[in-house]
Order: C-alpha cells, then structure tokens, then sequence
C-alpha cells in the first residue's frame, strides 16, 4: 500500500509518486517534497510503482534505480509505455553512461545521491514548470501543440518523453535552422550533456518515434554541428 503524504490545506500541486526501496530514503524524500506542498505517494518496488502510476494518476514520477524487483531501464521504460508525465531518476551512480542510458529508456532528469534538498525541489518545479500556450506549429505532415505537449505526425500522435517533446519543439519553431549540440544542451538540458553524447541520445530517440509512424528523413543531421529539421 502506498503512504499518502498530507498536502497542504487547499495545495494545488499534483500528487508525486515515489518508487524507493529504502525505508530511510523514502522519508526522505517524502518529507522534502511534503515540506515543499507536495502529496508523496510512495511504492517500495517497481510492480507497486506501475500500479500507483496506473491507479493514481500522479502528476510527476520519482524512481530510484536501486529497486529489487525490476532492472532501472525497464522499469522506466514500462512507466513510459503508460504514463507520459515528467520522470526524474534518482541513483547513487555520476557515471555519464548510466545518465545515457537512463535517458534513453524515456527519463526527463537524472539527480545523484546524496543530494540537497532544495535541488531536489528545483529539479520537481522545472519539471512541472507549466509550457507557454501557443499555436499548433506545422511542418509539412508535422504538428506540434506547446498548448497541449503532443506531437502528431499525418494527424496521429506520436508519443514522446517531456525531453522529446521539448527537441522537437525546439526544432519546428524554426525549421531549417542547425541547433549545435551544445545549444540545444542548453536550452533543454541545463547545459549538462555538453561533453557526453545525451543530445545525439535524445535525438535517436525521437527520430525513432517519429520512423514508426512513418515520418522518415524529418531531422537532419549537420556532420559536426548539430541538428535541424527538414524544411518541406
């Protein structure tokens, strides 16, 4: 059974579901994201999680990758294949292939432990930091709706993670544009992946999503720059 934290009286902030193994760690975590007006609703192992995410609709998913029952990626990428909320990963390891990989299954941020409280508060408000409303944006077969934070490709959806989300966004403002790597590190990904490969990650991954829906050859790739989307 999952712990209910006690919202504030009258919060408005959406429900936080925690998937931590740790006893000490989840009142941790739980106290801190209490402390900040959030309701905690934790879950001591990943097929507990898939059902909290599944019954309980939260707003925002925490895991922590040192879960018995279920391999880190797995598990995310089945909290994924149902729920398209931010996911933010804790773990005990800084390792930049571990930070990779985990984006890859459909992570939107990665927080190592041990950490501060209020980073972890900072990393939960950027997440849910609401989008600015604006016009469904159109290229060619492509449709981008910021106001809802979907993606369509010949009027079906294409599922994508919050990062995903945010890239091709980012590419359709301006088609035709060449986004560096580091630019768009920066925009979409506090600047931390400058030295590692999470950009070219993203992107193979959201290039992926769009193939299956058969939106084929829609990002190019500038040999040593970056990124841009195809002009029609």
């Amino acid at each position: 059974m999952p712990t209910h934290g006690a919202a504030p009286a009258g919060s408005r902030l959406p429900k936080i579901l925690v998937i931590e193994d740790s006893p000490g760690s989840t009142r941790v975590v739980t106290q801190v994201l209490e402390e900040a007006g959030f309701q905690a609703l934790t879950f001591p192992d990943g097929a507990a999680g898939h059902s909290g995410a599944r019954d309980h609709h939260p707003g925002m998913i925490i895991v922590d990758l040192g879960i018995p029952d279920d391999e880190g990626e797995q598990l995310i990428r089945g909290l994924r294949g149902t729920s398209r909320v931010p996911l933010l990963v804790l773990t005990a390891s800084d390792e930049v292939d571990r930070k990779v990989s985990v984006f890859a299954a459909g992570a939107d941020d990665h927080l190592t432990k041990p950490f501060h409280a209020e980073e972890l508060v900072a990393r939960v408000h950027a997440l849910l930091r609401p989008r600015q409303v604006a016009q469904v944006t159109s290229v060619g077969p492509l449709s981008v709706s910021p106001a809802e934070r979907r993606c369509y490709y010949e009027g079906h959806e294409v599922g994508l993670s919050e990062k995903e989300f945010d890239l091709v966004n980012l590419l359709a403002t301006h088609p035709g544009r060449v986004y560096t790597r580091a630019e768009i590190s920066q925009r979409l990904l506090d600047g931390t992946s400058a030295g590692s490969n999470l950009v070219d990650v993203h992107i193979s991954n959201l290039r992926g999503k769009l193939r299956k829906r058969g939106g084929f050859g829609l990002i190019r790739t500038v040999r040593g720059i970056g990124y841009c989307l195809k002009v029609p």
